[in-house]
């Protein structure tokens, strides 16, 4: 199996274990709650009128559900994800939260969807660093970039210098992300390819997690680099 084969089958196994056994919004877990930092760019956000808002990654609904309960009727979030499980979670979270008629699941890869129309507000929280290559990295950020409406918002977090450690051994692993910049490159390559836009926020976080690799007890670390992005030209 090809190296970045093995890293994406890596991730799916690892969150759909997850999303099977995690409620959405249980307490503890990292889908717990939404996350501040996406919460704080929406709040840019001229709520009065109907959006549109695209969730790269979105998993079962961590943030599309919290900003379609805030959004008013007509509102709709393209909440996009390579798992069917995840789409089929979200879906009955929606429900759950009375928010159906605003989200709108899509099962696919973050590389492979089309971005088709000018949002809003556009999110991608520790997903734009697993798609196929660097490559394919530069290419969805000028599309994020190239598709915000004038005065919308991007919520980007991105993982960069990741480390993966066996708790037991010691041994450091192969880290399963398919790009995995330097901190500093990854900053630089934003900031060229968003030329001109407003940085409102840009901080840099050293993240821990304990997490599990195929029966593994794993010690993953990450400079997570949040930008909030708006579009003023």
């Amino acid at each position: 199996m090809r190296e970045f084969d093995a890293i994406r089958s890596a991730e799916i196994e690892y969150h759909d274990a997850f999303y099977k056994s995690t409620k959405l919004y249980e307490p503890g877990s990292w889908i717990g709650k939404p996350v501040a930092n996406v919460m704080e760019a929406f709040e840019m956000i001229d709520i009065s009128k109907p959006l549109k808002i695209l969730d790269l990654g979105s998993g079962v609904g961590r943030n599309a559900i919290a900003i379609a309960q805030m959004s008013i009727d007509g509102t709709v979030i393209d909440c996009v994800d390579l798992l069917p499980s995840a789409i089929e979670i979200l879906n009955d979270n929606a429900k759950a939260y009375h928010v159906k008629d605003k989200i709108n699941g899509i099962v696919s890869t973050i590389e492979d969807y089309q971005i088709n129309k000018e949002y809003d507000f556009i999110i991608g929280v520790s997903t734009l660093e697993h798609v196929n290559d660097e490559a394919a990295f530069k290419k969805i950020l000028k599309n994020i970039k190239n598709h915000l409406v004038i005065n919308g918002v991007a919520c980007l977090i991105i993982n960069s210098e990741v480390q993966e450690k066996d708790i037991e051994t010691g041994e450091l692993l192969v880290p399963q992300f398919e790009v995995n910049m330097l901190t500093k490159d990854m900053q630089k390559l934003v900031h060229d390819i968003f030329v001109g836009f407003e940085f409102v926020k840009e901080e840099i976080k050293l993240l821990n997690y304990r997490i599990n690799r195929a029966g593994k007890d794993v010690n993953l670390s990450t400079n997570a680099v949040t930008f909030i992005i708006r579009r003023t030209i």
